[in-house]
């Protein structure tokens, strides 16, 4: 008795037209991960241009920020 779920066909030369089923399948599938999200904006998006005019916005918000905070830390320096 054969088990059902064994894959069809033979070894070596038998084995030519064994890619029937799942067996098959899998031979001829590359695995993917994919990832999913419940966040109202796509974080893939965020990472290459061409970039949407609210992420341009916030990303020159955090520059100037950022500016501020290294002109600040420079100025107490030089005070010291």
């Amino acid at each position: 008795m054969i088990p059902s779920a064994a894959p069809f066909g033979g070894v070596g030369r038998s084995g030519m037209g064994a890619y029937h089923g799942k067996a098959g399948f899998d031979a001829f599938t590359h695995y993917r991960t994919v990832v999913g999200s419940d966040l109202p904006f796509s974080i893939t998006g965020t990472a290459a241009p061409p970039f949407r005019r609210s992420m341009k916005l916030y990303a020159a918000a955090q520059l100037w920020s950022a500016r501020n905070r290294t002109h600040t830390r420079i100025s107490r320096a030089r005070a010291k």
